[in-house]
């Protein structure tokens, strides 16, 4: 079932949610060029916050995760993930468990925990949690 409980429609909303504020930085960047949204720094007092996300692109050193709440995308070292040990397979463009057989590719739902946020270097570092 994982986050979105079996609701494609869940999301489908999600998605278009992020689309619509996309445009609207769009918008606010042409309008003021000086204007550079960076919604990083609001994760720096919730360290140690869970969030649910959507796995926007995998590789061999983490999974990339965008938060449904703001739509910043953050990564989760597979190096940091403690209840399997994940290997990358750039043919099917997925991460696999070896222990598990959990796999994690582009659009998978999960919940992740803030563990450490940079916004200077836009950077926000993630734990997946197990499901």
């Amino acid at each position: 079932m994982g986050v979105w409980g079996g609701d494609p429609n869940l999301y489908w909303r999600a998605f278009l949610d992020a689309l619509i504020e996309s445009d609207t930085e769009v918008e606010l960047i042409g309008v003021n060029p000086g204007h550079k949204p960076t919604p990083y720094g609001i994760y720096e007092g919730r360290i140690g916050d869970e969030f649910e996300g959507i796995v926007s692109g995998v590789s061999d050193y983490g999974i990339f995760v965008r938060l449904i709440e703001n739509h910043c995308e953050g990564m989760v070292s597979l190096q940091s993930i403690s209840f399997d040990r994940f290997s990358f397979d750039p043919d099917k463009h997925v991460v696999i468990g070896k222990k598990t057989g959990k796999s994690y590719t582009l659009g998978a739902a999960v919940r992740v925990l803030v563990e450490e946020v940079s916004p200077r270097k836009r950077q926000i570092d993630l734990t997946l949690l197990e499901d």
